[in-house]
């Protein structure tokens, strides 16, 4: 990559106009300077692709690179404090300002390290939680055994049979079509609606549609006590942790393995792993 501290053009392109530029905000005339920029120092084009990448793949990239650029600032300006007491000159012989404390040519490859790491450091992170899910759900995760086939349950209206049973063969997100259809219908009594309730919301786990199955399964957990109140905190908890929400999933693991039951010793070693 060519030294972008011999560069004239590279001051000009701050993370505030990079951002700009990538959201349409610039005028006309602003966005032009930046196409001649990016044309007279192709090195920077890689910067924007990799922060064009980061913004379509989290609306919050904004917030998070000004608050990581101050971050690099503080950390970059250290090394370089005497050389504020004599600011640099530029191409031409003028004075340059530092740039939030920093000598322009330190703030120059501070914010070429900042764009190119915050996409990587983000995805990194993503990436390290979702291994994470992967490997204890493949240890602990299990479907739940549907409550007709193990002769534990009330009758059952024919199409709550029928979700059970495409349920039991694995085509979850087939039977959560026929559960969503039939857990709100007149003619299913209590104890029937509860279950409906129970296996579409460990459909809706077992097709990936996380975030609706934690809704159904949380009525489980908040409603009336039933046989299947502890089972359902259990998938909770991953329901939770599946769609994102990892303090949610945190505390629905702790309760589990704060009393007796069958998912007591797993939930703590999940806790472990976590810490």
């Amino acid at each position: 990559m060519k030294d972008l501290k011999a560069s004239p053009q590279a001051p000009t392109l701050t993370l505030e106009k990079l951002l700009d530029y990538l959201e349409g905000k610039l005028t006309e005339a602003q966005a032009a300077e930046v196409d001649v920029i990016l044309a007279n120092e192709p090195e920077w084009i890689d910067v924007l692709e990799s922060l064009d990448l980061s913004l379509r793949s989290d609306p919050g990239t904004r917030d998070k690179a000004m608050a990581f650029r101050e971050a690099a600032t503080e950390a970059i300006w250290a090394p370089h404090a005497a050389a504020t007491a004599a600011p640099e000159l530029n191409h031409s012989g003028a004075r340059v300002k530092p740039l939030f404390g920093m000598p322009a040519s330190a703030w120059r490859m501070a914010a070429v390290i900042l764009l190119l790491m915050l996409p990587t450091g983000y995805f990194f992170l993503q990436q390290q939680q979702q291994s994470l899910y992967e490997e204890m759900s493949g240890i602990y995760l299990k479907p739940y055994p549907p409550t007709l086939l193990r002769g534990q349950g009330p009758t059952a209206a024919e199409l709550l049979e029928r979700g059970l049973a495409t349920y039991q063969n694995a085509e979850y997100a087939l039977a959560a079509r026929i559960l969503t259809d039939i857990v709100h219908a007149s003619d299913l009594s209590e104890d029937e609606r509860i279950t409906a309730t129970m296996y579409l919301g460990l459909s809706h786990l077992f097709s990936d549609r996380a975030a609706d199955a934690a809704t159904q399964l949380n009525k489980i957990v908040q409603g009336s006590a039933s046989t299947y109140s502890y089972d359902a905190q259990w998938y909770l908890a991953w329901a939770y942790w599946k769609a994102g929400n990892e303090a949610a999933a945190r505390e629905a693991f702790k309760t589990i393995a704060s009393i007796p039951g069958t998912h007591r010793a797993e939930a703590q070693k999940i806790l472990d792993a976590w810490d």
